[in-house]
């Protein structure tokens, strides 16, 4: 009891962070759906989509071992974060001419994409992952309240804009909140989260040239297996948005994002009990062993269980009240999709949950084959899914994925904790010291 007692401030902060971030990501989503309609949700999606693929792939390989890596080797982090972000500054000019390329090659808009959307999407990128950099440096050394603060200060901006648009298009009538406003405002946002972020971990942060290669290979060695997990949960994620956009059209995708933005709270969940719990699990494993890790993580997973279930048994109780009210009247028949989604949260959290014990004790390639098996499960009945359903049809497949990745964690998390304890704590450590 004291143990959790002493952990809940940086509980809450964790909270708070994630909270703000995740919330101004459904507040401009809602807005797009209830002040710009299906078409524009749509795009907004597809393009959001790309957005959280690169975060998500710098998250698992980069910032995310960067936390773990700080706490195994103090001394050298300075070094390491500044390698790290010149590895980040590569890693965006890439994904930058990728995103510019691939439009410029295609014949024409794609989907209805236009020249605007690239670039401000390219610009959000780039701020949002300097942003979530400087976050993960301040979680690393355990500076909960000043990583939240980077968050704070980005949403607070995004939702102050967000609403000045909104009262904008009431008063005037002319479209204001539309997919180019709404990068646009992301963009902003991700400039004051840089701009506090940088000030607080300037004296953190220590690039040393003749490092950056041994650095990055250090890292990339421990984030290669989650980057490519990543990697592969295109197939079943976002690759979904654009099957359904290339075949049904981007008002089908307004109507496959919509849903999901009613259970977004619960990705809101997993993400703030990750960055409070993980790196805890993380040093409880270092120093008491692989049963201690399990149980902080057993303990803290079944509130978040508990949590989500309740939350999504009332969603779907007032399924189609809370479609019209919430994102209007052209979502209002969307309950099965919302069914689908719903179902395919829970299985997330239980996955997540499992999942966390394969990263505090460095076998990630444990969760890229969870994550393979459910790739080809679930890409291989989207096409006849959404060719029968529709937008269902894809909720119906991201479920299949979900679930098909809870099992297989489950099934490799029971394999690798009786391997474990069997074993003496130091033969098990991660890597990141060596």
């Amino acid at each position: 009891m004291r143990a959790v007692l002493n952990w809940a401030p940086k509980a809450a902060w964790s909270i708070a962070d994630t909270a703000s971030t995740s919330l101004a990501s459904l507040v401009l989503s809602m807005s797009v759906a209830r002040e710009g309609g299906v078409m524009q949700l749509g795009l907004f999606a597809m393009l959001l989509s790309i957005h959280v693929l690169v975060r998500s792939f710098v998250a698992a390989g980069v910032t995310g071992p960067l936390q773990v890596i700080s706490i195994f080797s103090q001394e050298d982090a300075p070094s390491i974060r500044g390698s790290i972000a010149a590895g980040l500054a590569a890693i965006y000019l890439l994904a930058s001419l990728l995103l510019v390329g691939l439009y410029l090659l295609a014949d024409g808009p794609v989907i209805g994409f236009q020249p605007a959307h690239v670039a401000l999407l390219v610009l959000a990128i780039g701020l949002n992952n300097w942003q979530e950099f400087c976050r993960s440096v301040l979680l690393g050394e355990g500076q909960h309240r000043q990583a939240a603060s980077i968050s704070l200060v980005s949403a607070a901006v995004q939702l102050l804009l967000c609403l000045a648009l909104i009262v904008l298009q009431r008063r005037t009538g002319d479209q204001m909140v539309d997919v180019s406003a709404v990068l646009g405002v992301m963009s902003i946002g991700g400039a004051f989260g840089v701009a506090v972020g940088s000030r607080r971990t300037a004296r953190l942060i220590r690039l040393s040239r003749d490092r950056i290669a041994r650095d990055l290979r250090r890292v990339v060695t421990f984030g290669s297996w989650g980057a490519a997990s990543i990697l592969v949960s295109i197939l079943y994620n976002q690759g979904l948005y654009f099957i359904l956009g290339a075949t049904e059209g981007a008002a089908s995708v307004g109507l496959f994002e919509g849903p999901r933005l009613l259970v977004a709270p619960v990705v809101l969940l997993v993400m703030s009990w990750s960055n409070a719990v993980v790196p805890h699990a993380t040093r409880a494993f270092v120093a008491s062993g692989i049963e201690r890790a399990v149980a902080i993580l057993l303990k803290s997973g079944l509130f978040l269980v508990a949590a989500t279930s309740v939350y999504v048994a009332t969603l779907m109780l007032a399924s189609e009240e809370v479609l019209r009210v919430v994102l209007g009247d052209a979502f209002q028949d969307a309950r099965d999709t919302l069914l689908f989604w719903a179902i395919a949260s829970v299985a997330m959290v239980v996955g997540t949950i499992v999942s966390s014990i394969f990263q505090i004790t460095g076998n990630p390639s444990q969760g890229f084959f969870s994550r393979a098996v459910a790739a080809v499960s679930a890409f291989g009945c989207a096409f006849p899914l959404i060719a029968t359903y529709g937008e269902a049809g894809a909720a119906m497949a991201r479920c299949v994925g979900e679930v098909v990745i809870c099992i297989a964690n489950l099934l490799f998390a029971w394999q690798l904790a009786r391997r474990l304890s069997r074993r003496p704590v130091e033969g098990d450590r991660i890597e990141a010291s060596a």
